[in-house]
């Protein structure tokens, strides 16, 4: 539950200026574990005829959501969540790339989100895999870090909003994930 001390930012980056953030906070992030990198997990099976659209990369402190496919994808109503061993739940929704002006309804071909605890040192994805990131957010508040975990066999999913069933579950220790988000 967020207390009033907490901070979070939210930064729209420009081509001609670095946004600053705000000093972190000393917010524990679970170690990383030497466990061995399984490929990429290809979450779900896309529909008949339908190739993945959305690469999830994640490792440690950072998390990028890349639209991978040829048109303009809404992922606004994405949310990702990991259950830990003791019921509690890690969540992030996408709407929150929303705040200071980010407009995740309008997730361009070859254009990214990034999500960064309060800890991780900002690493931009190449021009390769991620022509422009479109926003990114730093969250001091561990119970959003749903891509972190020390378990070898912990894996997050990715919903709808108001949706109960999965569109991909991945595996954490995969570090990258592929699923295909319905368009309307």
């Amino acid at each position: 539950m967020p207390t009033a001390t907490e901070q979070e930012v939210v930064v729209i980056p420009s081509e001609t200026s670095q946004a600053e953030t705000q000093e972190p906070t000393n917010t524990q992030v679970p170690e990383e574990t030497d466990t061995p990198t399984p490929p990429p997990a290809d979450a779900t099976e896309a529909p008949a005829g339908q190739e993945p659209n959305i690469r999830l990369k994640y490792g440690g402190g950072q998390f990028l959501l890349i639209n991978i496919s040829d048109h303009v994808l809404d992922i606004s109503q994405l949310v990702f969540e990991q259950e830990l061993p003791d019921g509690e739940m890690l969540v992030f929704e996408a709407d929150l790339w929303r705040r200071n002006g980010a407009d995740p309804t309008s997730t361009f071909e070859n254009t990214c989100f990034q999500l960064l605890t309060a800890e991780a040192n900002q690493t931009l994805p190449s021009r390769d895999e991620c022509r422009q990131l479109m926003g990114w957010f730093r969250s001091n508040r561990p119970d959003r870090y749903f891509w972190v975990s020390n378990r070898p066999t912990a894996k997050f999913s990715v919903y709808v909003v108001n949706q109960t069933e999965p569109l991909a579950t991945c595996e954490i220790a995969a570090g990258e994930c592929l699923f295909y988000l319905p368009e309307e």
